[in-house]
């Protein structure tokens, strides 16, 4: 199979292509007819976050069968059209659960704790401890705005740093196994009580500005 890798991979995962027998084509930054282009003859495109394929590429590349999304979600994808032309679509869900974990609390951590202007005045030689007194996590209230793979990820590192778990998801009907010890509740009683909220929903026509002013 013929494979267009349009957005940066890591080597190891491009050779594993190639070891499968595929020939695989590296080029990335492309956009619309140039896209269309590249994807001459081309049976299946792997894209990560920044290649769009959209309903213009996908009608105007006859050979393409496959597309999948090296993450989580799809709205860089015209899912839609995909259907319509018999071309199967995919994602990684699972992949980046972790990692998007692990930067939500490295992001929280540098918000309660000033860390990147504290740091800037540091490398500046200025020092004011009290100007960036922080705020402990532990004790506070948690709300998460979806509840699959990478919310599940935060709540149990939310766990680690002392923080009560509240969370909404209308896909989920009750708290799941193992995470008895959360709570799942309206988004509106949610918005209420979280002292911090974090979301992990994908972009949909439903989600889009689900936080307003």
């Amino acid at each position: 199979m013929k494979v267009l890798v349009a957005d940066r991979l890591d080597p190891a995962a491009v050779a594993r292509l190639r070891e499968a027998g595929h020939e695989v084509l590296e080029r990335s930054g492309l956009a619309g007819a140039a896209l269309v282009e590249a994807l001459r003859g081309v049976s299946a495109i792997l894209v990560r976050g920044a290649t769009r394929v959209t309903a213009e590429v996908l009608r105007g590349s006859p050979s393409l069968r496959v597309v999948v999304r090296a993450g989580t979600g799809l709205d860089n994808v015209d899912v839609a059209v995909a259907r319509e032309l018999g071309v199967f679509v995919s994602n990684t869900p699972a992949a980046n659960a972790v990692s998007v974990a692990e930067l939500t609390f490295g992001l929280l951590l540098a918000l309660e704790r000033h860390l990147v202007p504290a740091a800037g005045d540091l490398r500046r030689g200025v020092w004011e401890k009290t100007r960036y007194q922080g705020r402990e996590l532990a004790g506070r209230r948690l709300g998460l705005v979806g509840f699959g793979r990478i919310g599940r990820e935060v709540a149990l590192r939310a766990r680690a740093f002392g923080l009560e778990v509240e969370w909404s998801d209308p896909l989920v009907a009750a708290a799941p196994a193992g995470f008895e010890w959360t709570r799942g509740l309206a988004l509106a009683e949610l918005l209420t009580r979280a002292d911090i909220l974090s979301l992990h929903v994908p972009l949909t026509p439903v989600t889009r500005g689900l936080i307003g002013a």
